[in-house]
């Protein structure tokens, strides 16, 4: 079985698995945003804000859930 290819704005990046070539594309600035910069209300409001739905069968907004 030939293997599944990840689609994915680094897609065709020599090297991306690397650490240090994936952060210096950007790689884990959301997290470390999370982290350093905002607290939990911000977070919820920037996933409210992206639409982000819920893969079940009723396709909730997860920004209302985690609000």
């Amino acid at each position: 079985m030939p293997a599944a290819k990840v689609v994915s704005q680094f897609f065709g990046i020599p090297d991306i698995q690397n650490i240090d070539v994936y952060m210096k594309q950007g790689g884990y600035e959301a997290a470390r945003m999370a982290l350093k910069e905002l607290d939990p209300p911000g977070i919820a409001a920037i996933v409210k804000d992206s639409n982000l739905r819920g893969r079940g069968g009723a396709y909730f907004p997860t920004g209302t859930k985690w609000g």
